[in-house]
């Protein structure tokens, strides 16, 4: 009798052993904020400023950290920093926000509407396919709407949100003071401001103490989540009613599930789970389904995203941590080995239907490529760039195309040259961030017959193709044989007194993509008085119409010679491109002697037209998402068109005119 009860003491004491091992196995708790930090701190800015792109942005790439940022996109400080708003840098590393387009209102319910529904369009358009469409709108301060406007918002838009998101407002007791208190509090505080930095615009910070707090930041980034206003707002409001449920808990598998009272198409932020696992497992494989619970309101018939998410995470003292999404399937936990090997790599086709090898499209390219395998973590996103290279990001940086194997760009400041070539650099990233990458062999956007509208390059030593030559007192025009940029001959334009001295063309063909080009050289002894100015290009919608686009040269009491441009919409308001107050260093300086290329765009369209200025092939001006249908370039004079004071004098050469439908070699 005794060894059946020896036996019984020995089952009951690896029952209870077992139980002991493996109580907690599956336990889990929601962090309170993002990789279980401390506390969460959040940086908002206002009006796409000069600043922002120059300075502020850059200061979180160099430091690791983000901001969320209210954009108008009609205005010309929006076009300034374009390539930062729509590049890699604004969709990887910055929030975008709506401001609406103009920062102005409007008394009209359908141009109120407009101010705030063309915004969204363009803030949804350039985040990556398949991110939630709930955002934080902010009308703008001194905006001016209708009067039951906000009823309209509402129902039109459910997914607008007004406001910041959130967080404790900053009282100005010491910004540094303000995110400590986020730590050490355990709250989410966040900022606002419009300038940034030392050359800041207006209602700023002091710059050296939005410095000192940016290096704070960077020094307790394993403390405190720096998080956009959006994120850290789907954070807080996900896990405010969140709940993990265990399915299953066994010494080999871990099932659980994840649910909030959110809508998961709205509030698509992953939540910071820590869970227990089994004290043996090293590395822990999370895979989460993307099906998605009913019953949230969802607009997808369906209720279900493609592929799952897949992902290894190191196991510390028996527990794990690790990101998981509310309101989608059930998130499976099982021992696993680290990941350390990329997917396979993208094979790229040039356009969406085979492998193209031309296009006659000059603002927008295409690609697709072959879905990609990782038997370990799966694929968590595709990124793609555009290079006039191999390999190359001439034209745009990595951009996130979520888990699409398909791409058209239409960025509105895409503007391809005809005769190029383009190629596509696809990367495909696993759940544990390796990446293989793939190239096209590229596309090149065609010739036409026509495709030059008008030329000339002086080589004929007459001025034949010109409608009229305005020469008037002492101011000439000539052909001259020693300072051509090109060839044998140049455009000589003598100019001394208050008189025009020009060259024009009339009647030109119009296009809805329409571009100048032409080189120019101020003569050594050129002089401009100060604050002196004269118009070096004026274009007309025909020889006696409304002026389009000007580009000028002038001078102030802070710099030499600098050149700029100015664009009007079908309103006829004038707006100054190449231009930014406060940052005159911005301003494209002229060395007299010395040769410099101008590119002129001119975009035809009845929402999103509007002009780019060029100098060298450097974008040094833009100014997009204007009414434009009417504003075709008929007539071009370039040289001294208009002076504005007395005292300027010497010689304008020209040389290479083009006026073309695209951007030119």
């Amino acid at each position: 009798m005794k060894k059946p009860v020896l036996l019984s003491v020995i089952f009951i004491f690896l029952v209870f052993f077992t139980a002991s091992l493996y109580a907690e196995t599956g336990a889990t708790t929601i962090a309170k904020w993002k990789d279980n930090k401390s506390g969460a701190f959040s940086m908002g800015f206002d009006d796409a400023l000069a600043s922002h792109v120059d300075y502020c942005i850059p200061a979180f790439v160099k430091r690791g950290l983000t901001g969320s940022f209210w954009v108008n996109p009609a205005t010309a400080r929006y076009g300034y920093g374009i390539d930062t708003w729509e590049g890699s840098l604004g969709q990887n590393v910055i929030e975008l926000c709506p401001h609406s387009m103009n920062h102005s209102g409007s008394l009209f319910m359908e141009q109120a509407i407009y101010e705030v529904e063309e915004c969204l369009d363009i803030v949804w358009s350039l985040n990556p396919p398949g991110q939630s469409k709930l955002v934080l709108f902010l009308g703008g301060g001194g905006a001016v709407y209708p009067q039951g406007f906000r009823d309209v918002m509402r129902s039109k838009f459910p997914t607008l949100l007004s406001g910041r998101g959130g967080g404790g407002r900053y009282r100005r007791d010491g910004l540094i003071s303000f995110a400590k208190d986020a730590i050490d509090r355990g709250i989410w505080n966040s900022i606002a401001t419009h300038g940034a930095g030392p050359y800041a615009e207006y209602l700023s910070f002091d710059a050296s103490e939005f410095e000192a707090l940016l290096d704070y930041l960077a020094s307790v980034k394993d403390k405190l989540w720096v998080g956009t206003c959006g994120d850290v707002h789907k954070y807080n409001k996900e896990r405010a009613s969140a709940r993990v449920s265990v399915i299953e808990a066994k010494k080999d598998r871990v099932r659980l599930r994840l649910t909030s009272d959110e809508d998961p198409e709205l509030y698509d932020y992953p939540l910071t789970l820590i869970s227990e696992v089994p004290k043996n497992w090293k590395y822990c494989k999370v895979t989460q389904s993307n099906r998605m619970r009913r019953g949230y309101g969802m607009s997808r018939s369906s209720g279900i995203r493609q592929g799952s998410r897949i992902s290894i995470y190191k196991v510390e003292e028996g527990k794990v941590m690790y990101e998981a999404f509310p309101g989608r399937g059930e998130i499976i936990l099982v021992s696993s080995k680290m990941d350390v090997t990329p997917s396979t790599v993208p094979v790229v086709r040039d356009g969406l239907d085979g492998d193209m090898d031309g296009t006659y499209f000059t603002d927008r390219l295409s690609a697709s490529w072959d879905k990609c395998n990782d038997a370990e973590t799966g694929i968590a996103s595709y990124w793609y760039k555009i290079g006039t290279t191999p390999g190359g990001s001439e034209v745009i940086d990595w951009i996130n195309n979520g888990l699409e194997t398909s791409v058209t760009v239409t960025r509105t400041s895409l503007s391809l040259i005809r005769g190029e070539k383009y190629y596509f650099t696809v990367k495909a990233v696993n759940g544990v961030g390796l990446s293989s990458e793939g190239k096209s062999d590229g596309l090149e956007v065609q010739k036409t017959s026509d495709y030059i509208i008008f030329e000339d390059d002086f080589e004929s030593g007459k001025f034949d193709q010109w409608a009229k030559v305005t020469q008037r007192g002492e101011n000439t025009v000539k052909i001259n044989k020693d300072e051509a940029l090109e060839g044998k001959n140049c455009a000589e334009l003598d100019v001394n007194g208050k008189e025009p001295v020009s060259l024009a063309a009339y009647n030109l063909k119009n296009v809805n993509d329409e571009f100048v080009r032409f080189d120019f050289k101020l003569s050594t002894d050129f002089h401009i008085p100060e604050n002196g100015r004269f118009r070096l290009m004026h274009t007309m919608l025909s020889s006696g119409g409304i002026t389009v686009a000007n580009i000028y040269i002038s001078t102030s009491d802070e710099t030499g010679p600098y050149l700029y441009a100015n664009f009007t919409d079908n309103t006829r308001r004038s707006f100054n491109l190449a231009e930014v107050r406060k940052y005159p260093y911005d301003r494209v300086l002229i060395t007299p002697g010395k040769w410099y290329r101008i590119d002129f765009r001119n975009k035809i369209d009845p929402k999103r037209g509007g002009a780019e200025l060029w100098v060298n092939g450097e974008r040094k001006g833009t100014l997009m998402y204007r009414f434009t249908q009417r504003r075709s370039l008929g007539y071009v004079a370039l040289g001294a068109t208009s002076i504005n004071s007395s005292g300027i004098s010497g010689k304008i050469y020209l040389d290479n005119v083009i006026k073309s439908d695209s951007r030119m070699k």
